[in-house]
């Protein structure tokens, strides 16, 4: 049974992760558990599910509607995405969608500070060492799994007319999707999105680059 001081931790599936190391700075600290590591897509939501840790460790190169239905479905887990040089506003978006971003660049004592944080339901966005970032009105809430969706369209500059048609939905419904994704992220218009959304790597479900 484990202690309840302990924080108990699942890491995904990345090289950087293990290039710097992550796994071994938690398994230095007593106050850590390290559960499993090196898991990616249908195996890491199985070990989620099954295992029930307190902290999720991830990076950027997570779908972000994985990453917001692992928070939505599990309202307590701790999520961190840790990210090569992140920008303001990818730390915002890491945080709309529940969780917490983390500079690869990072010292130890604050990837530790974070996991024990992320545990605790408090977010320490740090995009480098000693600089935070905490931009989104938290009484706004995180975007639904649909706002997800039509944020990484919107990313990659779809009109609300192929949005709706590939969402199913309709084009009025898409623009009203929008205008919640830009007063959660406190951007002005939808053009500000196009761009500079989540890494390319991580396109929508089904995205095949054509329209």
């Amino acid at each position: 049974m484990r202690h309840e001081s302990v924080v108990s931790v699942v890491v995904g599936n990345c090289e950087r992760l293990l290039e710097c190391g992550v796994t071994e700075i938690l398994r230095r600290d007593r106050g850590v558990e390290l559960l499993a590591s090196d898991l990616a897509g249908e195996e890491l939501e199985a070990v989620v599910a099954r295992e029930a840790p307190k902290v999720l460790i991830v990076d950027e190169e997570i779908e972000y509607t994985l990453l917001a239905s692992l928070r939505t479905r599990r309202p307590a887990l701790g999520i961190i995405v840790l990210a090569h040089e992140p920008s303001p506003l990818f730390a915002t978006l890491v945080l709309a969608a529940g969780a917490m971003c983390l500079a690869l660049s990072a010292s130890e004592a604050e990837l530790v500070a974070a996991v024990h944080s992320a545990a605790d339901g408090v977010a320490r966005n740090v995009i480098a060492p000693g600089r935070r970032v905490e931009d989104i009105d938290s009484a706004v809430g995180p975007l639904t799994a649909r706002e997800a969706q039509v944020f990484m369209y919107l990313s990659l500059g779809w009109s609300y007319a192929e949005m709706g048609d590939t969402l199913h939905i309709s084009p009025t419904t898409v623009r009203t999707h929008t205008l919640s994704i830009c007063r959660k992220l406190n951007v002005g218009t939808k053009r500000q999105l196009i761009g500079r959304g989540w890494p390319p790597t991580a396109q929508p479900p089904g995205f095949s680059g054509q329209r």
